[in-house]
């Protein structure tokens, strides 16, 4: 059970890691700000959306912002390939653990009976020696 808490733990490490990296991607995405340009005073600039801008794709879109699209895409489809990766050994250790659990308790059961017979063949020992 601690093992299966480590791996889960692990992958919602690594999902918030991946949220972490896509939202650092969208934000150096932006345009850089050139220097020669002036910035408006604080008070009269407008208040930023509730929500972030979506990457600009398409004909508008300039050629870094698309190779940064798409290095964001390309790293996303990286981690969800390792997600799924991660997730398929999961579930083969947990087969594994099953399997194991069914061949320990096998091997308990023939050892009852092995320790049983054992008694019994000492009972039957003791008994014919008392009767020599």
């Amino acid at each position: 059970m601690e093992k299966r808490q480590a791996l889960m733990i692990a992958v919602l490490a690594l999902v918030l890691a991946a949220g972490g990296g896509f939202w650092w991607f969208t934000n150096q995405a932006e345009a850089p700000v050139d220097a020669a340009v002036t910035a408006t005073p604080p008070a009269a600039a407008a208040p930023a959306p509730a929500t972030p801008p979506a990457p600009v794709t398409g004909p508008a879109a300039t050629p870094a912002e698309s190779d940064a699209v798409a290095l964001q895409e390309e790293v996303l489809d990286k981690e969800k390939a390792e997600i799924d990766e991660l997730a398929a050994r999961a579930a083969d250790l947990e087969e594994q653990v099953r399997d194991g659990e069914l061949i320990l308790d096998g091997k308990a059961k023939q050892i009852e009976k092995l320790e049983a017979e054992l008694k019994r063949l000492e009972k039957e020992n003791a008994a014919a020696s008392k009767k020599k």
